[in-house]
């Protein structure tokens, strides 16, 4: 790229210029954990954070990432170890385990990875990080060469340094390939459920992801909330699924004691459910909600009385 080329980019978008430079840990360093959620804030909303006071979901989202510290949440960010968390949560209840997306295999380096032992199908990613995701439904048509470049540029970051996420500080970058859960679309619908101390309040679930996503907010009764989150909403009718029930059951049990958490689900082509992941602060707390009154009603749900500085 050339220097007229930089320069036009700095003058077009200096908020995307000033966001990567705080995700440099050299440049970023310099500010606090509590200036860079400033800074962030301000670019995204267009106005000053409460941290003194705040109101919003995203707002408490991110006094939470300052102020609740406990050390499980290193456990639960992580895409491995959140599977052995879950498990250990899972049996004390006296609840079953078989849930969890199982895993194939952990390793240090993409080399490490002998594909030739890996099934037809999979679904690869790092351990550390949020999003770069690939999925292999077929081994001979799987970009390997892609795979290599994305998997070893994201074992080269601490993804704390994105948002500032202090749960995500100190794991270990790995790559995890996991079973590709069988549904009967390529890529399978997710569903999301927002827990609040032991209680889910509400859910989203994406469709189409990676083409044309479309995106859908819920409440517990199942009906459709007017509200949208980077992605529009779809004229999609929903089928409730018949474990419905038993996916809030296990999504409640396991947000006990926290202010939020998420629970990331998927549905297989034969009705069972499994859990992927547990998300502390969905988004970074860096993605608007609109209408900005969804945001407002939202962070109703967040008790900050309920934070651990850990």
């Amino acid at each position: 790229m050339g220097i007229k080329n930089k320069v036009g980019i700095v003058v077009r978008r200096p908020s995307a210029v000033i966001e990567k430079l705080l995700r440099m840990p050299v440049p970023g360093c310099l500010f606090s954990d509590r200036s860079a959620v400033r800074i962030y804030y301000r670019l995204r909303f267009k106005k000053a954070i409460n941290l003194k006071n705040p109101k919003s979901f995203n707002e408490k989202l991110l006094w939470l990432t300052l102020h609740d510290r406990r050390r499980e949440y290193t456990r639960m960010a992580d895409k491995s170890e959140a599977k052995n968390y879950m498990r250990e949560i899972f049996l004390s209840r006296g609840l079953e385990a078989d849930c969890i997306v199982p895993t194939i295999g952990i390793y240090d380096s993409f080399n490490e990875i002998d594909f030739g032992k890996l099934p037809e199908k999979f679904v690869i990613k790092t351990t550390h990080d949020s999003g770069g995701v690939l999925i292999c439904n077929n081994k001979k048509e799987f970009d390997m060469e892609r795979a290599r470049k994305l998997m070893t540029k994201n074992l080269s970051y601490n993804y704390y340094w994105f948002s500032r996420e202090w749960a995500y500080k100190d794991i270990k970058p790995r790559i995890i390939v996991e079973k590709k859960i069988e549904s009967t679309e390529s890529v399978p619908k997710d569903y999301k459920i927002f827990c609040f101390n032991g209680t889910a309040k509400f859910w989203y679930i994406t469709h189409d992801r990676g083409a044309d996503t479309k995106l859908d907010f819920y409440d517990m009764e199942w009906n459709k909330i007017a509200a949208t989150q980077r992605y529009p909403s779809s004229n999609y009718e929903v089928e409730k699924p018949e474990c419905w029930g038993e996916m809030v059951r296990y999504a409640e049990t396991l947000s006990e004691g926290y202010p939020h958490l998420r629970v990331d689900f998927y549905v297989d082509k034969y009705g069972k459910f499994f859990i992927g992941e547990l998300t502390l602060t969905p988004s970074s707390g860096l993605i608007p909600i609109l209408p900005e009154k969804y945001d407002d009603e939202f962070g109703e749900y967040i008790d900050l009385s309920v934070a651990d500085p850990g």
